[in-house]
């Protein structure tokens, strides 16, 4: 008698336990992408709210450096030690976090509104590198924004151009309200700009430049400058500020000097423990009144300082953990 012969094929309950096993793996698996997904969520968002309350902090810092240095160039009793405003950076550290701060006239900047051409020439070839040619076509195009006439001069621009080059606004004829204004301009290229931000104003109401407080980007920007000239004098310059000695003369800058208070120019940069940065950037002019000593016609973010890497300590002393240099501007 024959035995009977037995199937190969696998049972229904024994396929529906391998079907199950294989969705029980790949629910796994999908809830492991997803915890994973969530952790990395949770993680972003922590370092996200950590960089927001970082950056909260250095902007209340940077708001207060701004205050210690005009307290700095005030304050009457120790006059060795006063901020005095020709640029100098000045540099400290409390708790970890780096300030570096700088204070300076403002009439040491070159006010786009009512500078004269020549000086406009210069700091377009000197700071932003143009060619002559190129530097008399932006000068012409700022003096067309800036005056009241729709008359176009030589290689400036006018209403037409402005549409002719797509532009969705014409010439104000009249004076910047703002420096970020000066972007407007036809020919003004966001390279040339961010080249010539830190050495114009548009606060001064001078038509040149008081050379006792300009940056050495500033003093270039005078016709027929040289560098030898303008290192030669800033060195004399703060050798006479040390030692309580009148300024030098410029000689070279006869016409394009003029001496004003029109308020200040404030730098503060601070630099948290976990690398946040923040700036900012600030013009305050004097009111006259006891009561509120300054009036704050700006008050921005800026562009960064550098620390000061080498403490220079000037006669008298200095503040404790306090280092300056001068910035080279």
């Amino acid at each position: 008698m024959r035995a009977p012969v037995r199937s190969h094929r696998s049972s229904p309950r024994r396929s529906q336990r391998g079907i199950a096993l294989i969705i029980v793996l790949w629910i796994t698996v999908l809830l492991s992408l997803i915890a994973v997904g969530m952790g990395q969520d949770s993680r972003t968002e922590t370092l996200l709210t950590r960089n927001q309350l970082s950056l909260a902090k250095a902007r209340a810092l940077a708001d207060g450096a701004v205050e210690r240095a005009m307290y700095e160039h005030l304050r009457p009793p120790f006059t060795e030690k006063v901020w005095f405003p020709n640029g100098a950076v000045h540099g400290w550290e409390e708790d970890g976090v780096k300030y570096a701060a700088s204070i300076a006239w403002e009439s040491g900047r070159i006010d786009m509104n009512v500078a004269r051409e020549p000086l406009l020439k210069g700091l377009f070839m000197s700071a932003a590198g143009l060619s002559a040619d190129d530097a008399d076509r932006l000068v012409d195009a700022v003096m067309d924004w800036r005056d009241p006439d729709d008359a176009k001069r030589l290689h400036g621009a006018e209403a037409p151009e402005y549409r002719a080059a797509g532009r969705n606004y014409v010439p104000a004829n009249a004076n910047f309200e703002t420096i970020e204004e000066v972007q407007r301009v036809l020919g003004m290229t966001p390279e040339i700009y961010a080249k010539i931000a830190d050495l114009i104003t548009v606060y001064s109401r001078q038509p040149g430049i008081d050379p006792a407080g300009a940056s050495r980007g500033v003093l270039m920007s005078i016709p027929n400058m040289t560098p030898e000239i303008v290192d030669a004098f800033i060195a004399q310059r703060e050798v006479s500020r040390a030692t309580g000695q009148p300024m030098p003369v410029l000689p070279q800058a006869v016409g394009y000097v003029s001496m004003g208070t029109a308020g200040f120019h404030v730098n503060a940069t601070v630099r948290m423990p976990d690398g946040v940065v923040f700036v900012r950037e600030v013009v305050a002019q004097p009111t006259g009144n006891p009561k509120r000593p300054l009036q704050y016609l700006t008050w921005r973010e800026g562009l960064p300082l550098d620390f000061p890497t080498a403490p220079i300590v000037p006669p008298g002393g200095a503040n404790p953990g306090l280092s300056s240099t001068v910035r080279p501007g």
